[in-house]
């Protein structure tokens, strides 16, 4: 394998004592960021259904309202501007940035005419936060020569994640599900909800399992790394067995929340990695071969049940996806308002239909939700940005490689879901996105050795 461009390692200590304000800012940036991985998992959408905690035991148990999430991000962003202006240079690929902020000032025009101004509110404000997670990861995290603390707090925060989804699978759920029919016994469920609480999917502490596996395909691979260099310490078996116990673990819960669409994403991920080790292009095709067969017959062991019933979420998503096209074509312009693809899709549903309260395709419900300026804005902001980094991948050190690798892997499951919407996953990465755009040979953090 070839040697990477020289790089900062994770480990390095950096000998720029005026970078103060740098490190200040990482680590409250990271906690802010692990903080939202705990406690804003919930779509914005939904954010009147989150009361708050009323005592110590709720506050820790409990999501917050988003609002709190909104101050906390005001507080990184005063930092983070100080941080900026100390360390200014102009960002490249400037275009990027251009069509970021087309995007959200469209979302800005598209307000007034919403079909939902309550819920639009909220959203505007929500993607206000995502473009400003992309910026501060663009043009000041990326320029932090210290940011051990910020990785340190994210990994930690993930930690959590897994951490509590582990303890729905061990006991958790169960304990959950009793109360909940306890608490509304002899009340009016219904059979989507009951059939919801009955489930034995783990969600850790997003809103449902999809979620969870949105979070797992876009940390996971960035704190396997960081978990190997930390354990290096200790030696390099011991880090190998350490890393491959985590990786264990993060893949364990991805099979506990029955995500179908995150198991096929990290095969397709497997593949990526694969296609870019410098080896034998028929030691390449023999492992991809051996990727995909064993990858699909664990699928199908695994959900062999689900399969047998049919695919009924690929159904439910046809509908969504349908009505999103139908609210698309009637107001092709300025759409049916930030998030107000609910309101439209309550009108035209089936009636035999379940309620979806978004498109489950962030791609999608742009266009929906803010037509076709916000659609084209939002998909070149996106796509242009990874296929920007995807040419320079090569200039790129090992870390920052898998970084882009979950990036990349949580972009792309948004063709299915809907995590731009969701505050823990998508500001952490439109972040990350921000930072791998920053990320140059003689700045990037990472390892020694790059796959290509």
């Amino acid at each position: 394998m070839k040697a990477e461009p020289q790089g900062r390692s994770i480990r390095q200590v950096t000998t720029d004592e005026g970078d103060g304000w740098g490190r200040a800012f990482a680590g409250l940036y990271g906690l802010f960021l692990a903080l939202s991985l705990l406690k804003f998992g919930n779509p914005v959408v939904l954010d009147h259904l989150i009361e708050v905690p009323r005592n110590l035991e709720e506050w820790r148990v409990f999501a917050w309202p988003v609002r709190f999430g909104w101050m906390g991000f005001g507080c990184v962003a005063a930092i983070g501007c100080m941080v900026l202006l100390r360390n200014w240079s102009r960002p490249e690929p400037l275009w990027v940035g251009f069509f970021g902020i087309g995007w959200l000032v469209w979302q800005f025009l598209a307000l007034p005419t919403s079909v939902a101004p309550g819920v639009s509110n909220g959203v505007v404000i929500h993607f206000t936060i995502c473009l400003g997670c992309f910026l501060l990861g663009w043009m000041a995290l990326g320029r932090v020569t210290e940011s051990r603390v910020f990785w340190l707090c994210l990994v930690l925060g993930f930690c959590g994640v897994l951490g509590v989804a582990g303890d729905q699978r061990f006991g958790g759920l169960e304990a959950t599900r009793k109360m909940i029919l306890e608490n509304n016994a002899g009340a009016p469920m219904s059979p989507e909800y009951l059939a919801r609480i009955q489930s034995n999917r783990v969600f850790g502490t997003l809103v449902y399992p999809n979620a969870l596996a949105g979070v797992i395909l876009l940390l996971l691979p960035c704190s396997s790394f960081l978990v190997r260099d930390f354990c290096l310490r200790w030696g390099r078996q011991k880090a190998h067995l350490l890393t491959g116990c985590w990786l264990l673990l993060g893949l364990s819960v991805l099979v506990w929340s029955g995500s179908k669409a995150g198991w096929l994403l990290v095969m397709m991920m497997m593949m990526v990695v694969l296609f870019h080790l410098e080896l034998s292009r028929r030691l390449r095709l023999l492992l991809a071969a051996t990727v995909v067969v064993s990858g699909l017959a664990a699928f199908g062991y695994l959900y062999a049940e689900k399969l047998r019933k049919g695919p009924t979420s690929v159904v439910a998503r046809v509908e969504y996806w349908k009505a999103a096209v139908q609210g698309f074509r009637a107001h092709p312009w300025l759409g049916l308002g930030p998030g107000g693809f609910k309101s439209y899709y309550s009108k035209v549903k089936p009636a035999d239909a379940e309620m979806a309260q978004l498109a489950h395709n962030d791609f999608l419900q742009q266009a929906a939700d803010s037509g076709i300026p916000g659609f084209v804005g939002y998909l070149v902001f996106i796509v242009g940005s990874l296929a920007w980094l995807y040419r320079q991948r090569n200039k790129l050190d090992w870390f920052s490689q898998w970084v882009g690798l979950g990036v990349a892997g949580w972009f792309v499951q948004g063709l299915v879901e809907f995590g731009l919407y969701i505050p823990a996953a998508s500001w952490c990465a439109f972040t990350l996105l921000g930072w791998l755009l920053a990320q140059r040979p003689s700045t990037s953090g990472g390892g020694s050795v790059a796959f290509r």
